[in-house]
Order: C-alpha cells, then sequence, then structure tokens
C-alpha cells in the first residue's frame, strides 16, 4: 500500500492510539462541571492530546487521542489518567481503558488496509 494511502486511513507509521475515560460525578453544579471539562480540554491541548465525548449531572465518558503509535502513548495516557484521578471534588469514580487504535479499535486493519471492524 501506498504511503500516501496509509496516511489517509491512518494505518502504519500514521496509527494513532487512544484510550476511553468513563465515570461518575459527585454532587456538582452545571458551571463547575463546565469548568471542569474546560480544564480537561486545556489539559489535553498542552500535551498534544485530543478529547471528545459527552456529559450529563451524573457522568462522563471521554476518548482521548494520544497521537502517533511509537511517541511514548503510554506516558501519556498515565499522565491524563492522573489529571483525571486529581479531580476528586468533582469525579466520585471513573476507569480508562488500555490504548487501542483511535481509528479502527481492538479490530485494527491488516496491512493491506482491510478492515475487521
Amino acid at each position: 500500500m501506498k504511503k500516501r494511502l496509509r496516511k489517509k486511513l491512518k494505518l502504519a507509521e500514521f496509527q494513532e492510539l487512544g484510550f476511553f475515560v468513563a465515570g461518575t460525578f459527585n454532587k456538582i453544579d452545571d458551571p463547575a462541571l463546565d469548568m471542569f471539562f474546560e480544564r480537561i480540554i486545556q489539559f489535553a491541548e498542552e500535551n498534544n492530546m485530543q478529547c471528545g465525548g459527552g456529559y450529563n449531572a451524573e457522568e462522563f465518558e471521554i476518548f482521548v487521542n494520544t497521537g502517533l503509535a511509537g511517541k511514548d502513548n503510554e506516558a501519556a495516557r498515565q499522565k491524563f489518567v492522573d489529571f483525571i484521578a486529581a479531580a476528586k471534588d468533582e469525579i466520585k469514580e471513573f476507569e480508562a481503558t488500555e490504548l487501542a487504535d483511535a481509528y479502527y479499535g481492538d479490530a485494527g486493519c491488516d496491512c493491506e488496509g482491510e478492515c475487521h471492524c
């Protein structure tokens, strides 16, 4: 497969890794929730990560993209998890998945770009 296609499909050297973080909140008002997620977005941007997800007054789920595979993604994951763990005022409990392909999940794609989703 040509390099241009591998880049477009986020395969091989262009593969990106990420993980999910999901949890529940302590009793918290809407302005505090908004501030909490602003801090998360700022933290992700400062550490060259991207994140997106959703939340309501009781729970949240975020997907965090740590970037290209091979750039110490596990350290980036742990740094984000530690940041979330430090938010004891806002978060009651949470869990984070292991790193996986950000575009194809655990199913992955083979060398020919055939997805096994």
